[in-house]
């Protein structure tokens, strides 16, 4: 069966039978409306111009007409407005007694373009009617998606409540797309319920609503989108973005943005969940949290660049606060982050009170690089809050304080000194010099010290604060040490 006969036998019209010259008017008609009703409004336009050549009558002009009408009508359905606007122009210019015919594509068609002084221009007439009114913000609130074009449009005065609106939308839309906006930030309360730009407002909603995660906000601002507005034409999309509508049911530009913005990143998010549970026993299970970071690495391909580079700086700081073994560390860093301030405050907050040790260790190279990066003032009250964080630190693990002996005293100060060579060894390699130096040798017996008696911390806490807070505590502390007969040294 070729393939004409199988079209054929299917309803399809053949290029034959639309093509067969007619002879009279009422044979061009019949060949017109079945070429357009088989959705070949070319062939339409092909016929009725060839019967018009030959014919050249008011009725063979007409049918010319309806078909190109058909013609434009139809690339506006298939989203081809510049075809279509430039095929009118031809028109028009040939047939400029037909403009009127072509008045609503004619608006249809300054609603789409980037400039809409010929369409908004009429508002300004007092005798405008209120049909020609509606009409035109019918186009406006359908056809028009460039809020930019409204906000600069010259034709109507800046004061115009339109231009006012398409500006506060314009800039909404812009910021929403830009950073993470709570709802009572969206007031726009220049834009009605009854403005044809109204749509715009629900639009921008539901966008601020997903990206801040709210997926029944953004659902409910999407449902209230005007129908037939030309931001309904995103509604589809939205819904598929919160897992309420199906995906491949969208045309193809819609279903490949949302198949970047959530599919690819399923991988990456159940990954990070993982993570996440894995870290909440980090301490009786370490080594499923190693795991879990891993599998992390391994869905960042479907990361963006930026987001890439920022979830690697903190799969490796989870690494040094889960001191992982230096194979794995360099396997999944393979180009180590910048060991600055910003690091170890990310790896001291991860380690928690798993391992206050640990953590008192990591909170004092956060202190040293801040106080080199200027973040914070050496001798000021931040590092004297810093000092009191790590003594507190230090007494929840016991550090120097009685009740253990010295054996046990002992074991704290090699945990310390393994926990500090193991930094040493794997975090500060390869860096630039001046970070290299910021941790001295002098430094690592600075903070030994201070691990053995933390009464030291909270002499340096008191030196740098003149705060009664610290002074109490550190009084406390040594009436602790002055009942258990522990050495007391002289006060300031």
């Amino acid at each position: 069966m070729t393939k004409k006969t199988h079209k054929a036998k299917h309803g399809h019209i053949s290029n034959e039978a639309v093509m067969a010259s007619p002879k009279t008017v009422s044979e061009a008609r019949d060949s017109v409306n079945a070429a357009l009703a088989a959705g070949k409004q070319k062939t339409a336009v092909e016929i009725a111009k060839e019967f018009h050549a030959s014919i050249g009558s008011e009725e063979s002009r007409a049918l010319l007409l309806d078909a190109y009408f058909a013609r434009v009508s139809g690339m506006y359905a298939k989203n081809m407005p510049d075809e279509a606007r430039g095929l009118m122009d031809v028109v028009l210019d040939k047939f400029p007694e037909a403009r009127p015919r072509f008045e609503a594509l004619l608006r249809k068609s300054a609603a789409g373009s980037s400039s809409l002084e010929a369409l908004l221009a009429p508002l300004l007439n007092p005798a405008l009617s209120d049909a020609e009114r509606a009409a035109i913000e019918s186009l406006l609130r359908n056809e028009t998606t460039n809020l930019a074009a409204v906000a600069d449009c010259k034709a109507l005065p800046e004061s115009h409540p339109l231009r006012m609106q398409a500006r506060q939308l314009h800039r909404a839309l812009e910021t929403v797309c830009t950073r993470e906006v709570q709802e009572d930030e969206l007031a726009l309360d220049l834009v009605s319920r009854r403005s044809p730009l109204a749509p715009w407002k629900m639009l921008i909603q539901a966008l601020a609503a997903f990206y801040r995660f709210d997926d029944e906000a953004c659902l409910r601002f999407a449902n209230a989108i005007a129908e037939g507005s030309a931001p309904a034409r995103l509604v589809p999309m939205l819904r598929a973005l919160v897992g309420k509508g199906e995906i491949d049911a969208l045309p193809p530009a819609q279903r490949d943005l949302v198949n970047a913005v959530v599919t690819r990143p399923n991988k990456l998010a159940g990954a990070l969940a993982k993570v996440d549970a894995c870290l909440q026993d980090r301490q009786s299970h370490p080594e499923a949290a190693i795991d879990g970071i891993v599998s992390v690495i391994y869905a960042l391909d479907s990361a963006s660049s930026d987001l890439r580079n920022e979830l690697l700086f903190r799969v490796e700081a989870l690494f040094v606060a889960l001191m992982a073994p230096s194979k794995i560390l360099r396997a999944a860093c393979p180009k180590p982050a910048r060991k600055d301030a910003r690091f170890w405050q990310f790896a001291a907050t991860v380690a928690g009170t798993n391992d206050p040790l640990f953590e008192a260790i990591l909170w004092n190279e956060f202190r040293l690089h801040a106080i080199h990066e200027g973040r914070i003032r050496a001798g000021g009250y931040e590092e004297a809050l810093l000092l009191q964080k790590m003594a507190h630190g230090l007494e929840d693990c016991g550090a120097g304080l009685s009740g253990f002996d010295a054996g046990q005293m002992s074991d704290t100060l090699r945990d310390a000194e393994e926990m500090l060579s193991y930094l040493h060894n794997n975090t500060y390699k390869g860096q630039p010099a001046g970070i290299q130096a910021v941790v001295s040798e002098r430094e690592r017996e600075r903070i030994l010290a201070w691990l053995d008696d933390p009464d030291e911390l909270y002499r340096r806490a008191a030196e740098c604060a003149a705060d009664p807070e610290f002074y109490e505590e550190w009084y406390e502390l040594r009436c602790d040490k002055k009942a258990t007969g522990q050495q007391l040294e002289e006060p300031l």
